[in-house]
This record gives C-alpha cells, sequence and structure tokens, in this order.
C-alpha cells in the first residue's frame, strides 16, 4: 500500500500498524464507490508508462465515448480482484467499478490529437501525442498556438519532446490566447526561475530546507536536481522566446 493509503487511513479513520489490514478485511466490503475512490485511488492512478504503453498502441487515433464505456463494461463484468500488501500480509479484494473507471479514465482514451494543426511535425512519437492529448490544448486558443509553437521549439536546437512536455504544461498554467500572450508569459516565466536561482545561490531562499532530517549529501542531491531543472526551464523558455521572435 502507498502512503498516500495509509496516511488516508491514519488521518480519516484512525488506523495505524498492524490495525490496517484487519480494518479493511471488516470495512472495505461495505464502503460506498467515492469512499473507495477517496481510500484507494492513488493506487489506482496511471503512470507515465502505463501511458506510453496506451499510447503506443493507440497511434493516432482515439476511442469514441461510446467505446469507453464499452471497455468500462467489459472490465467490470470480469469481476478481477487483487491484493494489498502491508508489513508482510495480504488481503485479496475486489477491484470496485469506481476503480476501474478512474484508471481507465485517466488513461485520456478518448482524447483526440490536434492532427490538423500539428500536421507539418509528424510522425509524432508516443511522449509527443501523450502530451499533446492533454486537456491544455483543447481549447481553440490553444490550438490555434500549436503550429507556431512546436515550430519554435524546432528551431531553438533543444530536444523537441522535453519543449513539447514544457509548453504543454505552461499552456496549462498560463492559459495564453495569442503568441502575445506567449511571449509576455514566457518571459515572466523565465524571468521567475531566474530569481529563484539567484536567490538559492545567494543564499537567501536556498532550494532545501536546513532544518531538514537527512545527510547533507542527501540535501545538497535534491538541491542541484532543482537547479539543473530551473535552468532547463530558463534554457527553454528564452529559446523559445528568440525563435517566436
Amino acid at each position: 500500500m502507498s502512503p498516500q493509503v495509509l496516511s488516508y487511513l491514519l488521518t480519516h479513520h484512525d488506523v495505524e500498524g498492524l490495525d490496517v489490514l484487519p480494518w479493511l478485511r471488516d470495512r472495505l466490503p461495505g464502503l460506498e464507490g467515492y469512499e473507495h475512490d477517496l481510500l484507494l485511488s492513488p493506487l489506482f492512478t496511471p503512470d507515465m508508462d502505463a501511458r506510453l504503453r496506451c499510447e503506443e498502441t493507440l497511434g493516432e487515433f482515439a476511442l469514441e465515448k461510446e467505446d469507453v464505456e464499452e471497455v468500462l463494461h467489459r472490465l467490470a463484468a470480469r469481476e478481477a480482484r487483487f491484493e494489498l500488501l502491508h508489513d508482510g500480509e495480504s488481503l485479496d479484494v475486489e477491484l470496485h467499478p469506481v476503480l476501474i473507471a478512474r484508471y481507465v479514465r485517466l488513461l485520456h482514451l478518448d482524447a483526440g490529437l490536434p492532427l490538423e494543426e500539428a500536421a507539418a511535425f509528424r510522425p509524432l512519437s508516443p511522449l509527443v501525442r501523450l502530451h499533446l492529448r492533454d486537456r491544455a490544448w483543447h481549447r481553440p486558443q490553444s490550438r490555434a498556438l500549436i503550429p507556431s509553437l512546436l515550430g519554435a521549439a524546432l528551431t531553438t536546437g533543444l530536444d523537441f519532446t522535453e519543449q513539447v512536455v514544457f509548453l504543454t504544461d505552461f499552456v496549462r498554467s498560463h492559459r495564453p490566447s495569442s503568441l502575445a500572450d506567449c511571449v509576455v508569459f514566457l518571459a515572466n516565466t523565465a524571468k521567475a526561475y531566474e530569481d529563484d536561482l539567484e536567490k538559492h545561490r545567494s543564499g537567501a531562499r536556498p532550494f532545501f530546507d536546513p532544518e531538514l532530517k537527512g545527510s547533507h549529501a542527501g540535501k545538497w542531491k535534491v538541491a542541484d536536481e532543482t537547479v539543473a531543472r530551473h535552468e532547463r526551464a530558463i534554457a527553454m523558455a528564452r529559446g523559445l522566446l528568440k525563435a517566436i521572435g
């Protein structure tokens, strides 16, 4: 069981340690669907590997909503079960339809690709397709920006896929409606990362809490990784700004 599940049990039901599996054995069958979702959702959230495996199968296609419902119906009919593991013990559990629905819907099997807008960049890699299916690109204004933003990404000399990931997060956070918006928001993004780096390097606000428990080397490993992410984000934001002109 994940730390999130154990934390939920402790916070909401005051259950921990050796009481976890007996509590679940007695109470889980009687919980409502939404309670299964609240309790076990961390275990039924597809990770990037699972989403990529689906993307490799889908290719440039997407399922219709009716097809997704049929998938859910067929999976529920299997009456699948799974094992919860905790402290060397296990508990056999019936897989609730709510958890099946959660997992399948988070795969976004019915999310169409902006193939017309991204035509100049095909064939698209599975990871690029996965991010272009993101809801961030569903807005008409966002879709209209795809040719310009992806075209700019191709000219920066940086990794194209990494820039698509960056742009997806950027569009989701800032919701630009025009290239002029993108220029302003990219400049602000780069400046924010640069300010954070400056504060870290000056000691004003380091990327780790000196009071945190753990080894000195471990703290600096976290800090070094954060610095690297900031530097990469700055390079992408500045590169895109230059390419957009």
